[in-house]
């Protein structure tokens, strides 16, 4: 079987990452080229595809007048327009294949892309790795439910919405997919529901395949050695946060920033045990007031370092108040780490109450605070939920079980 994976970068951000683990996996054994946009790895069955045909300039503008000047102050995530079309050879050499598998594709993969590719006849599997997908520009929709009911008419996201943008997008879409052999698969039950939900891809087949990660990497180190190698007190109790940017309001930094007001003044009548909070990725901590030390490492890059990092840390806390299935759960479990979070999106699916951590039921920076304040004082506790954590990572999430997932699937479209 051939296959074609396309994503917009090859190993850079989230949605790469689960796009590479899934597309390295299934090269092991399938013919897969993984064509993508920026290519930062080097490996040969990654494919740089470059080749444009014409709207340049008019995706820019739009981009920029339409969207980047006229966001409302409802989210600060991503929103994005994608006009510019793949040259035609690049098209036929993606439709040689048996089975297409889009990934994160904006910026890449325009309507008229989407139309060639459909008009292949094709098997396409989307992938989906936020709400993008089905809505007429927002990666998450803050709770608007326009790309259900109204074709994203009424965008809350938009100041001026004179021009009906996200309108004319999604409707382009909704054509260019109209004929289209499409299966949508999900990582999480969240997003799965919300795609059933959706004008664009209600009726098709949706499957839930949750992302995988490398279990020969992510693996417990000793909490005492990996402490010490990244020169932190072994005594401390380490809280660990880590996102692309914490200043991206729906990875709710601003919540954990709150809860560690009414943490820091619970655990002095209960807990001695000096307390860190250890940040990775964008974090600007000099930007926040928080009584709690903080050190922030920056962008970690390598597995191997962030590996350790999960290991140093006694929870991990994703107070995020929209997510599909984080990467940063599933590798905090694999190396023994507990995590807390929001009951949100996908974070369900992965953080099991009392079992790989603690689920706060609602978005509570209070909640946040008590979850935190259990795996401080209750270090017995917090040693049980880390031996399962590896389990559950190590048994349901490693690459073989989402690959064998994929091929199955690719097969049941080509009979």
């Amino acid at each position: 079987m051939k296959i074609s994976v396309v994503n917009k970068w090859d190993i850079g951000g989230g949605a790469a990452r689960a796009a590479w683990r899934l597309a390295s996996k299934l090269k092991q054994s399938h013919d897969l080229i993984y064509y993508v946009n920026v290519k930062e790895s080097n490996f040969d069955y990654v494919h740089l595809v470059d080749q444009f045909i014409g709207k340049e300039e008019e995706e820019g503008l739009c981009q920029w007048k339409k969207i980047d000047e006229n966001r409302t102050d409802v989210s600060s995530t991503y929103f994005s327009c994608s006009l510019v079309t793949l040259d035609d050879e690049v098209i036929a050499e993606i439709c040689a294949s048996d089975v297409i598998n889009l990934h994160w594709i904006e910026k890449f993969i325009s309507p008229d892309t989407l139309t060639k590719l459909a008009n292949s006849g094709k098997p396409i599997v989307w992938t989906l790795h936020d709400e993008r997908p089905f809505t007429g520009g927002c990666h998450y929709t803050n709770g608007c439910y326009e790309f259900s009911t109204n074709t994203c008419r009424n965008c809350i996201q938009l100041k001026d919405n004179s021009h009906r943008l996200a309108h004319k997008v999604l409707k382009d879409k909704i054509t260019a997919l109209k004929n289209a052999d499409l299966t949508i698969v999900t990582p999480s039950k969240w997003l799965g529901e919300q795609a059933k939900k959706s004008e664009l891809f209600g009726k098709h087949r949706v499957e839930v395949i949750p992302n995988s990660l490398e279990i020969d990497i992510y693996k417990p180190t000793d909490k005492t050695l990996a402490k010490k190698q990244l020169g932190i007190d072994p005594s401390e109790f380490v809280i660990l946060f880590g996102a692309q940017s914490a200043k991206e309001k729906r990875k709710g930094f601003d919540e954990l920033v709150k809860a560690t007001e009414y943490f820091d003044k619970m655990r002095q009548e209960l807990s001695a045990r000096p307390v860190r909070i250890l940040t990775f990725g964008e974090a600007a901590v000099e930007d926040w007031e928080i009584s709690t030390p903080i050190q922030s490492l920056g962008t970690i890059s390598e597995d191997e370092k962030l590996a350790l990092v999960y290991s140093a840390a006694d929870v991990f806390v994703i107070p995020s108040k929209e997510d599909n299935l984080p990467n940063t759960i599933l590798e905090s479990m694999a190396c023994g780490t507990p995590v807390i979070g929001f009951n949100i999106g996908g974070v369900g699916d992965l953080v099991r109450n009392n079992e790989t951590g603690f689920l706060v039921p609602i978005i509570s920076s209070v909640g946040l605070a008590h979850a935190m304040l259990n795996s401080l004082v209750d270090e017995s506790h917090l040693n049980k939920l880390s031996a399962y954590c590896v389990d559950f990572a190590r048994i349901g999430y490693n690459q073989n079980v989402q690959s064998r997932n994929y091929i199955k699937l690719f097969h049941e479209l080509l009979a």
